[in-house]
Order: C-alpha cells, then sequence, then structure tokens
C-alpha cells in the first residue's frame, strides 16, 4: 500500500510543475507580440449560396512592419485586399506584397478601403466567431478572435462615412462643393 501512495503523491507533484511551466510560457507567448495590436476584428459572413467572406479590423505596431497574410480555420485562402478608384470607379485590388504598417500608426481596415477577402469559406452555423491568424514580417504571429458581424457591404450605410473620410483624407477638395460653417 505504501508504494502505490508514493507514486501517486509524486504524479501529483509532476502535474503541478508542468502546469507552472505552461502558465509561464503563454506570459512569454503573449508578450512577444507586445508591439502589435488587432481590435475590432470582424468579419462578414458570405452571401447565402456563396463562399466569399470579407474581413476588418484596426491594426496597430509600435515598430514598423509588414503583414505578410492572414489564415482562418474557416479559409483556405485569404487575401489583403484594397479599393482604389480608377477612372472614379471603385475597383478591388489584391496586395501581393502584403500591407506596411507604420510604427505608432493604426491602419484600419474597413469597408470601402483594406480589407480581407476570404474564400472558399465553409462557417459552422452557429459560429459567433472565428480565429484569424496574422503573420508578420518581423513580429511574431498573432491569433485574435473575430466576430460574425452582418455588416453592411460598401455602398449602402457605410457610404456617407466613406465619403466624409475621403473628402476628409484627400488632398483635392475640388469636388467638395459642401461650405462648412
Amino acid at each position: 500500500m505504501k508504494t502505490s501512495r508514493l507514486i501517486l503523491l509524486s504524479s501529483l507533484v509532476g502535474l503541478s510543475a508542468c502546469t507552472q511551466a505552461d502558465t509561464k510560457a503563454v506570459e512569454i507567448a503573449s508578450q512577444a507580440h507586445y508591439g502589435v495590436e488587432i481590435s475590432d476584428a470582424r468579419v462578414r459572413p458570405p452571401l447565402p449560396g456563396r463562399d466569399i467572406a470579407a474581413g476588418y479590423f484596426t491594426l496597430e505596431s509600435v515598430k514598423e512592419d509588414r503583414l505578410l497574410a492572414v489564415s482562418s480555420p474557416i479559409s483556405t485562402r485569404i487575401e489583403l485586399h484594397t479599393h482604389l478608384k480608377e477612372n472614379g470607379v471603385m475597383t478591388m485590388r489584391k496586395l501581393k506584397d502584403g500591407v506596411s504598417i507604420p510604427a505608432g500608426e493604426a491602419v484600419e481596415f474597413k469597408p470601402g478601403g483594406l480589407h480581407l477577402m476570404f474564400f472558399d469559406v465553409v462557417l459552422p452555423e452557429d459560429a459567433a466567431d472565428i480565429a484569424l491568424t496574422f503573420d508578420f514580417e518581423n513580429s511574431d504571429d498573432v491569433t485574435v478572435i473575430a466576430r460574425i458581424n452582418d455588416e453592411p457591404v460598401y455602398g449602402s450605410d457605410t457610404k456617407p462615412d466613406y465619403k466624409k473620410a475621403y473628402d476628409r483624407n484627400s488632398d483635392n477638395h475640388g469636388d467638395d462643393h459642401h461650405h462648412h460653417h
């Protein structure tokens, strides 16, 4: 009887040592990418019968970096896209070289601007959120949980805001006929 009790005790001690080591590893992992912050991550699910989704988020990095790729269990291929105005027409363009992230400046992925395109999406019906893993040139990979969000497509509710932002950010105010009082 004595021997078995001893074995039991030592295995318990072994277990607690493991647990402590695990938490330490997790702490180190979270500190490793302290320089990158991803907030407000959300994914617009595919339309019925379609398998393409869009993703938006805000990204900030302490040091200059480049977002190379994003991956997720729900999609076989995720591309970084932007909207460009060409001859007055909005077109979508794939960013093959990733997106450069200036140091200390928030880069916003939003409808009508930079965004993620998810292809061959398989989304569990009751999914409320999904994991997104961001692959950077300099920083460690960062995985965040993005919420599933039926956000209006660019062209509907988001258009006025986008127009405002566009006018504010562009140097060309020639087409802005509104008088600000």
